[in-house]
């Protein structure tokens, strides 16, 4: 495929998972000065890098420098060893790729040229706007992957032939409101869907890639697993930008307990969820829950005690973020209580050993911190979230054993390795929960808590009783 085609439909183009840019005149930078130049070609086939062929001038500088390079073993390469390929397509698009380090090279003897072969994790294109375009708004597209499983919108399809014609009708797409705009989603295979996102408004972030990346996060809690993003368009009135990013990690097979499952209270709710959840997602706030979730997600298809290690670490770093802004009403002591401590310490201490002393003095500094269970047992006493003292105990005992080593030894009996599992979708339940609330979402979800994996109302009503 040569760099014309690029002009006709680049998610197509990204489908199609072959592409070849060739660049005439092209400069390899490397660091902020370092210039190479001369001709290059860059070939991507799907599930691979982007391949970098160039032959440019400069084998005198690299013969000088050889051997030179002075960065010791596990230190990260600094920027200024890192190389840029730039250049201009014969059509108009300037192109550039992700920096990577330059030591794909070869030279050869009385000759003036380097020859480059290398991989780059991906690149981007840009031109003006073709003439007489009548944009008027901002659309960005990208490719994203794998694809819901149901989808709740439907989409007439006619095939126009003498003997073959026909009609078919199939779900393959949805949409979601935003506060910076439309977006709606399509199937356009097993593997992909396309996202199409009108921007409106001015997003809280306007950079494309961060646009895109809130609403992979946000399928992807919906999902209960990481998407890839294969490539993206962003269309403005003056200008066409378009990104291709190379190597996607294979997707999980499996995913975890997603908020609205596959039921009525997916396809009533799944719009309303996502364009929350974008909107979440879009922020710091949001980017710091995504964080922790990529790695309950990324344990999908790994062994089982990975999965109660890594959900109820990031179940307490969830709640963290979610009360980082509320103090608590219940410290478990007063201030007399902590100056009557300290008055105790200071009239004691000379009678104790230092560090006796030392390991005191941290647990009175450590006071004031409210601890993931501390927060746990007050959301319990205020009737927040629906947190009972079953789900506070399958925290704990799916956290700790984790945090402390107790996850080997012997294989668990059928019995007891149904209580963990049991325990883990508490857990999974709380995380979702969680996030649920920090999203702002009203509506139905699967609560697995409860034998069955009934749908309930959220946020769940109080408990009753003591």
């Amino acid at each position: 495929m040569n760099s014309a085609l690029l002009i006709s439909d680049w998610i197509a183009t990204l489908l199609g998972g072959t592409l070849e840019v060739v660049l005439p005149t092209a400069k390899l930078i490397r660091g902020a000065s370092v210039e190479f130049r001369g001709s290059a070609r860059l070939v991507w086939q799907g599930g691979s890098d982007v391949r970098v062929f160039a032959e440019t001038d400069g084998a005198a500088t690299l013969i000088e420098e050889y051997g030179q390079s002075g960065i010791a073993p596990g230190q990260l390469l600094p920027r200024e060893a890192l190389v840029t390929v730039t250049g201009r397509t014969q059509d108009g698009w300037d192109t550039s790729t992700i920096p990577v380090p330059g030591d794909g090279y070869s030279l050869h003897a009385g000759s003036p040229h380097v020859i480059w072969d290398f991989t780059t994790g991906g690149l981007s294109l840009s031109r003006p706007a073709p003439h007489g375009s009548e944009r008027r708004k901002r659309v960005l597209r990208g490719l994203l992957g794998p694809p819901p499983k149901d989808w709740i919108r439907g989409t007439e399809i006619e095939v126009r032939n003498e003997y073959f014609g026909r009609r078919s009708w199939k779900l393959d797409w949805l949409q979601a409101s935003t506060s910076f705009g439309l977006v709606a989603a399509r199937r356009r295979s097993d593997q992909w869907f396309e996202v199409q996102i009108v921007i409106e408004q001015v997003p809280p972030r306007e950079d494309s890639i961060e646009i895109l990346w809130a609403v992979a996060r946000a399928f992807g809690f919906v999902l209960g697993r990481r998407l890839v993003i294969r490539g993206l368009e962003n269309l403005v009135p003056e200008r066409e930008t378009r990104h291709l990013f190379g190597v996607e990690r294979e997707p999980t097979r499996k995913s975890l307990p997603p908020p609205l499952g596959s039921g009525t209270a997916y396809r009533d709710h799944v719009e309303a969820l996502l364009g929350r959840a974008i909107d979440f997602f879009i922020t710091e706030r949001g980017e710091q829950v995504a964080r922790h979730l990529y790695l309950c997600w990324d344990t999908a298809d790994n062994a089982f005690p990975t999965q109660l290690a890594v959900v109820g670490i990031c179940v307490e770093a969830l709640l963290r973020i979610a009360s980082q802004n509320s103090k608590g009403t219940d410290s478990g002591y007063t201030d007399n209580d902590r100056a009557a401590l300290e008055a105790w310490l200071g009239k004691t201490k000379d009678s104790l050993s230092e560090r006796f002393v030392a390991r005191l003095q941290g647990f009175i500094a450590a006071l004031h911190h409210r601890r993931p269970v501390d927060i746990l047992w007050e959301w319990q006493r205020n009737a927040r979230l629906g947190v009972s003292a079953e789900d506070i105990d399958a925290w704990e005992k799916t956290r700790h054993p984790a945090a402390h080593g107790g996850l080997g030894g012997r294989i668990p009996e059928r019995s007891e390795l149904q209580l963990q599992l049991n325990r883990l979708y508490r857990v999974f339940n709380l995380m979702n929960r969680i996030v649920l609330e920090l999203v702002g979402y009203r509506g139905q979800y699967v609560d697995y808590s409860k034998a069955g994996w009934p749908e309930a109302d959220f946020p769940p009503a109080p408990l009753s009783g003591p």
